[in-house]
C-alpha cells in the first residue's frame, strides 16, 4: 500500500519552466484579445487580412495551451500529495491583496469601484481561471483518491470516455455538460495519469514534434482559410478562435505534447527557475485585473494603433515579455513583503494541515 510523502521535495526545475512558457502564452494571449485588435473580424471596421494581424491571431491562439499546461502540471504534482488548508488560505490572501491593491494605484477614484470586483476577486468569478482553479483544489484530495485506486487499464478508459464527453471537438461537449470546472477535473485526471502510469522514456522526441506538426499545421490552414472571408466582407467574430479553445482534442493534444517534451528534459533542480514559476499566479492576477486592461493594453501600450506598422511582430513580442518579466518582478516583491505573515499563518495552521493529511494519508496508489 502506497502513502503519500512525508516531507517536502525538492522540486526538478523542467515542470516549473513549462509552467513559465505556459503563462508566457498566456499574457501574448491577452496582448491580442484585450486590445481591440480583433474588432476588424467582427465587421466594425474595415480592414483586410495582413501579416500583423494574422501574426496578431497567432499570437492570441496558445492562451488556452497555457491554460490547459497550468492545471496539467497541477494534477501531476497533487495526484500524490494533499492540498494544505494553509496553502488554500495564501492562495485567496494573494488574490485578495494584489487585487486590492491594484484597485487602489489604478482606480483611486472610491466611487469608481465595483464592489464585487474589488472584494469578491475569487467567489465573484472575477478571474475566471483563479476561481476555477479554486476549485479544483478544493476538490483535489478526493480526485487523487479515486484516480490512485484505478488500475491503468480502467484510468484509460476514464481519460477517454472524459475526452469524448467534455471536448468541444467530439459533440460540442455532450448533451452541454462541459464547464470549466469539469475540463479542469478531466485536465487533472491527464496529469495524474502521467505521474502515475506513463513512462515517457518510451517516447521518441521525433514522435512527439511529428504529432506537434500535424496538430499545429491543422490549426493554422483552418486559421488562415477563416481568415480568408476577411476580404470577402464576412463577418466572422470570433469563430476563427474555435479551434483554439481549451477544451478541443488539438488543443489538449498540443498542452500533452508540450509536458511530455518538458518532462523529458535534464535539468535538475534550479533555484532560479522555480523562483520565477512561483510568481505565475501573481502575472496572470496582475495583467488580467478588470482596471488593468484597459490601462495596459489599450490606454498605455496602444497596440491596436501600432498594428499596421512594420515593425509590429517584434515590437509585439518584446512588449509581451516586458509585461511579463514586469509583472513577475512586481509579484517576487508581493511575496518579499508578505512572507513574514504567510510563516506565521503556515505556523498557526500546522495542526490542521497535519490532521488533514493524516485523514488522507495511506490510500493506495
Amino acid at each position: 500500500m502506497k502513502t503519500l510523502p512525508s516531507g517536502p521535495v525538492q522540486r526538478d526545475s523542467n515542470l516549473e519552466l513549462l509552467r513559465i512558457f505556459a503563462m508566457l502564452l498566456i499574457v501574448a494571449h491577452h496582448f491580442s484579445v484585450h486590445s481591440g485588435i480583433f474588432e476588424s473580424l467582427n465587421g466594425t471596421v474595415d480592414h483586410a487580412l495582413t501579416v500583423n494581424l494574422y501574426a496578431a491571431q497567432v499570437l492570441a491562439s496558445g492562451g488556452k495551451l497555457g491554460v490547459n499546461i497550468f492545471v496539467l502540471i497541477s494534477g501531476y504534482f497533487l495526484v500524490k500529495t494533499v492540498v494544505r488548508p494553509s496553502s488554500l488560505i495564501k492562495l485567496w490572501l494573494s488574490v485578495y491583496i494584489l487585487n486590492l491593491a491594484l484597485w487602489a494605484v489604478l482606480v483611486p477614484d472610491l466611487s469608481a469601484w465595483n464592489l464585487k470586483e474589488v472584494f469578491l476577486p475569487v467567489s465573484g468569478n472575477v478571474y475566471w481561471f483563479i476561481t476555477t482553479y479554486f476549485v479544483l483544489m478544493l476538490f483535489s484530495p478526493f480526485l487523487a483518491i479515486g484516480l490512485r485506486v484505478l488500475s491503468a487499464r480502467q484510468y484509460r478508459w476514464l481519460l477517454i470516455i472524459g475526452t469524448a464527453v467534455l471536448s468541444r471537438s467530439i459533440g460540442h461537449g455532450i448533451g452541454g455538460s462541459s464547464s470549466d470546472a469539469a475540463w479542469f477535473f478531466l485536465l487533472f485526471a491527464f496529469g495524474g495519469y502521467m505521474r502515475l502510469h506513463l513512462n515517457t522514456d518510451r517516447i521518441r522526441p521525433w514522435q512527439l514534434a511529428a504529432v506537434a506538426a500535424v496538430c499545429l499545421t491543422y490549426l493554422f490552414v483552418k486559421l488562415y482559410l477563416y481568415d480568408l472571408r476577411i476580404d470577402d466582407g464576412a463577418r466572422i467574430g470570433d469563430r476563427w478562435f474555435m479551434p483554439f479553445k481549451m477544451t478541443t482534442v488539438t488543443v489538449l493534444a498540443l498542452a500533452l505534447i508540450c509536458f511530455i517534451a518538458f518532462r523529458k528534459l535534464r535539468l535538475g533542480h534550479n533555484a532560479f527557475i522555480n523562483g520565477m514559476s512561483s510568481c505565475m499566479l501573481g502575472v496572470y492576477i496582475i495583467h488580467e485585473h478588470p482596471a488593468m486592461r484597459k490601462w495596459l493594453w489599450v490606454d498605455h501600450l496602444q497596440v491596436k494603433e501600432h498594428l499596421d506598422l512594420t515593425y509590429f511582430v517584434p515590437w509585439a513580442l518584446l512588449v509581451i515579455l516586458l509585461v511579463f518579466l514586469c509583472c513577475t518582478f512586481i509579484e517576487f516583491l508581493r511575496g518579499r513583503l508578505t512572507a513574514r505573515l504567510y510563516a506565521s499563518l503556515t505556523a498557526k495552521l500546522a495542526p490542521l494541515d497535519g490532521r488533514l493529511k493524516a485523514g488522507f494519508a495511506g490510500n493506495k496508489g
